[in-house]
């Protein structure tokens, strides 16, 4: 299990290296924001945005690697 998780994060870093330095600056900014309103948010607040972006993360990481491209270039899409 520990080598497909590894395996899953090399696919991760590689899909996230693939698009342009626009679209990775878009990604950052945006988690940037998301962790400035976490801050504020309520716990049983919090533990909702927690499971939602845990469900999230896990469907990113069993695409294949062409899917995880076209999911962050779809993501940068839905941010602009």
């Amino acid at each position: 299990e520990r080598e497909a998780k590894y395996t899953q994060y090399k696919e991760m870093k590689e899909a996230f290296s693939s698009i342009s330095d626009e679209d990775k600056e878009t990604i950052m900014n945006h988690f940037k924001e998301m962790k400035a309103e976490y801050a504020s948010l309520s716990d049983e607040d919090k533990t909702e945005k927690h499971a939602q972006f845990k469900t999230m993360m896990e469907e990113f990481t069993e695409l294949s690697l062409d899917e995880k491209i076209v999911y962050l270039q779809e993501f940068v899409n839905s941010l602009r």
